[in-house]
């Protein structure tokens, strides 16, 4: 008994240790949100205000000073996100993470966003004196945390060190923002593929977003020809997984709008906006509030970049969504010669630049990569979707422009009226955005904000072009830009959608779907006046206006086809047909839809497309537009089965297949009674942190899972790929939702995804999560004496 005593005391002993090891590892490894903290570089005292959800609040005497701590600040809680968004932006993920990131690296690395980093960093000295004080100042503090603050946990999971941030990562960063080829890689090579095994009888139905289907307008020999011959090779595909295992998370769309003093209550502008974003832990958008003498902004920061890409001051206020233009063509060359040293043009031959870009990796040698950049871009077969037999060149506007991103935001941060921060919006040449803009004075706005460029008359983006191509060189004027100040209506909302032209032809893209855009523009012709409460409503809406009427129209065909139903069927049939188009946590009609709409698409398009494209096809917001087309066409060829003999089939067979086939794995996976197969059981949000892909981390680096709202193009949009799994993980939705009313515009409301601090051991890494998910908001606070009051002091000295 004594010998059991003497083991157990040990072994208490022995566990108190490792708990009060812990403890100790934890607790000094908390951001540090009190006390003093002395900056080698500071002329005077900063004060550091962290409100109850770690929010700082920066008060300075100027702004070398303001714009040191904030780099500071931003670094103790985001320092390894910084780490992960400059490493993408210039290819070196791999030096961290090992050889899984060799082709993610060289997929950076052929596009050139190391070398544009670069370029620019080389013409910083070009910038006016105010950006560089404020870019040099922010840089240094992120420099001040990492020799002298506590290094993140992820650097020693890894066994790395942090390396000083400098100017060129900063550009690498900001070319982050810029990754707008996505849609462009998703889309093209499918559709190009597509263009050639199928032709214009398929494609017709793709809802391109050009007027009168443009894209369309080929030669009678295309668009006459009828004849099909099944070629394996259109499925010969490899998907994009380099884009897909990034470690920080990618813009995906956006809502925004903004409402003149007309339309309000308080008789003030207001303005909301909530980013669409892949989600992740930290979520992307981090939160501060800086002020000094003539400048006070609360906005919302990337990692590493100085100035608020989404803020307000007490007298304007801005939000953004993507602008979803085509910034990315692809052609199709041919080289002279054997060494690919020249390719053809209609001028003769252009000379190929060879570059060489050694790619450092964990654990193995370093890698080379060989560029052959053409006139056009670089070649990117190995990274296309689809393979193609000829060398298929990209261009992409954002490298081949002078883009003034971030003087352009600083612009707009430090803007005294509508006109000095329309020359803001001026500058921003790529990634396409539309910037919503309200001010104290009464004034609204939204400026489409890109450089866009002249493609050849009847070229569109969506289809290779000819090598022969002369390249781009003409750009259209900002001034023709989609764009509107003080409209008579009194509002004005985007949502990536098509932006139709009063005259003259459309605006290539890769736009989302109208129905955001129709739901917020219903809701606003009604809304006399608006709240902030209403707004809250607005905001978090669930309604779907097109998976209502898709709903509606499969369950009438199949009603109305005579097919022979079961009562489970009958039952689960009547769900569908008097379907509110509500995506709340207990309906249980979403659970149901998008399990048939799955099949419906896949029994209309895997037996010409080949399954790898379908589910490619997916991914992108071209099916997104096309499928609400396509349901409602009757005549659609999609709909016959080119491998069945004897007959052609309708819609009508293909909606009762796909239906049963569908209320038979719902019944598998949730049971017979209908009442439990709720939203919440099938729907849910996770949000990853990159070590969290490590199994035995997930429950200390992820947030969630959380049973979600929302479905597809939603207001509240809980984004996820359809699949016949029967299980929708949202991977991408709000990153942030704001709202502003200048009537009290020091008590704005927002709230985060996860929390504010990057940090796991932060008690503010994940205390936004629940009311996330719930619609609840918060303050963001700008009046000093209710900061001071709810917060602790963080001073910083020199």
């Amino acid at each position: 008994m004594k010998k059991i005593s003497t083991i157990f005391k040990i072994t208490l002993g022995v566990l108190l240790v490792l708990i009060l090891g812990l403890w100790t590892y934890v607790e000094s490894h908390q951001p540090k949100l009190r006390g003093t903290v002395k900056l080698t570089e500071l002329v005077k005292n900063v004060e550091v205000y962290y409100d109850s959800y770690g929010i700082p609040h920066i008060y300075a005497n100027d702004a070398k000073d303001a714009y040191h701590a904030f780099g500071y600040v931003h670094a103790a809680d985001r320092l390894f996100q910084m780490e992960l968004m400059r490493r993408v932006g210039s290819g070196r993920l791999s030096e961290i993470f090992g050889p899984e990131m060799k082709k993610t690296d060289a997929f950076f690395r052929t596009l050139g966003t190391n070398r544009k980093a670069k370029a620019d960093a080389e013409k910083f000295e070009e910038l006016p004196d105010r950006v560089k004080i404020a870019c040099r100042a922010y840089i240094a503090g992120i420099n001040d945390y990492i020799a002298h603050g506590k290094i993140p946990i992820e650097y020693k999971l890894l066994r790395v060190e942090p390396e000083p941030y400098t100017i060129e990562d900063m550009y690498a960063v900001a070319g982050y923002m810029a990754y707008s080829f996505a849609y462009a890689l998703r889309t093209d090579p499918l559709v190009e593929k597509l263009y050639q095994k199928l032709g214009y009888p398929y494609l017709k139905d793709f809802d391109m977003a050009y007027p009168k289907d443009s894209l369309w307008m080929t030669p009678d020999s295309i668009m006459s020809d009828t004849t099909f011959t099944l070629d394996d090779n259109v499925a010969a595909i490899q998907g994009l997984p380099f884009l897909d295992q990034l470690p920080v998370p990618m813009l995906q769309g956006s809502n925004n709008w903004v409402l003149g003093p007309s339309r309000t209550l308080s008789g003030k502008v207001m303005l909301a906006n909530d980013t669409h974003i892949k989600y992740a832990s930290p979520s992307v958008w981090y939160e501060a509030h800086i002020e000094f003498p003539g400048f006070a902004i609360y906005g919302n920061y990337l990692a590493g970049i100085p100035v608020a890409l989404i803020g307000h001051s007490r007298n304007h206020a801005w939000g953004i969504t993507m602008f979803e233009d085509d910034d990315s063509d692809f052609f199709k060359e041919e080289f002279l010669g054997s060494d690919s040293s020249s390719t053809i043009s209609k001028s003769g031959s252009v000379p190929v630049e060879k570059i060489k870009e050694t790619i450092a990796v964990k654990g193995e040698k370093d890698t080379i990569v060989t560029v052959y950049k053409t006139v056009h871009g670089p070649i990117v077969n190995s990274f296309l979707p689809v393979d193609f037999n000829v060398p298929v060149s990209m261009f992409w506007n954002y490298t081949a422009i002078e883009n003034k991103l971030v003087q352009g935001f600083y612009q707009m941060n430090s803007a005294i009226n509508m006109d000095s921060f329309r020359t803001g919006v001026e500058m921003v040449g790529s990634p396409g955005l539309n910037i919503a803009y309200g001010d104290a004075a009464g004034n609204i706005a939204i400026w489409s904000a890109s450089k866009l460029y002249e493609r050849p008359e009847g070229e569109y983006g969506k289809i290779f072009l000819s090598g022969n191509t002369e390249p781009y060189s003409n750009y259209y004027p900002f001034a023709g830009n989609p764009q509107s100040e003080n409209p008579l209506n009194g509002y004005l909302y985007s949502a990536n959608q098509y932006h139709k032209p009063d005259t003259g032809k459309g605006i290539a893209g890769y736009y989302a779907p109208n129905t955001r855009y129709n739901r917020i523009g219903e809701l606003l012709k009604n809304m006399k006046p608006a709240t902030i409460d209403s707004m809250k409503f607005l905001i978090t809406d669930v309604h779907s206006k097109t998976a209502e009427s898709i709903s509606r129209e499969i369950a009438k065909v199949i009603a109305e086809s005579g097919q022979t139903l079961s009562d489970k069927e009958e039952e689960a049939l009547d769900y569908l047909l008097k379907w509110d188009g509500n995506h709340r946590l207990q309906d249980q009609e979403p659970t149901i839809y998008y399990k048939v709409l799955f099949y419906t698409l896949r029994k209309a398009m895997v037996d010409e497309a080949g399954e790898d494209i379908f589910k490619s096809l997916l991914t992108t917001h071209l099916m997104m537009r096309t499928y609400p087309k396509l349901i409602f066409n009757n005549e659609s060829k999609w709909w016959d089965n080119v491998k069945t003999t004897g007959k052609v089939e309708k819609r009508a067979q293909i909606f009762t297949e796909a239906f049963k086939k569908s209320i038979a794995e719902l019944r598998e996976q949730l049971g017979d009674d209908i009442t439990e197969w709720r939203w919440q059981k099938v729907h849910s949000t996770t949000h990853e942190h990159p070590i969290g892909k490590v199994d035995l981390l997930k429950p200390f680096f992820n947030v969630g899972p959380f049973p979600s709202p929302g479905g597809v193009e939603t207001i509240n949009n809980s984004g996820f790929t359809l699949n016949g799994e029967g299980e929708y993980h949202a991977n991408f939705g709000p990153a942030m939702r704001i709202l502003i009313d200048f009537a009290d515009v020091e008590n704005a409301l927002s709230i985060l995804p996860t929390g504010n601090s990057g940090n796991p051991l932060s008690n503010h890494y994940s205390d936004q999560a629940e009311m996330y998910i719930d619609g609840d908001f918060r303050k963001m606070l700008m009046n000093k004496k209710e900061i001071v009051a709810n917060s602790t002091l963080l001073e910083l000295k020199p």
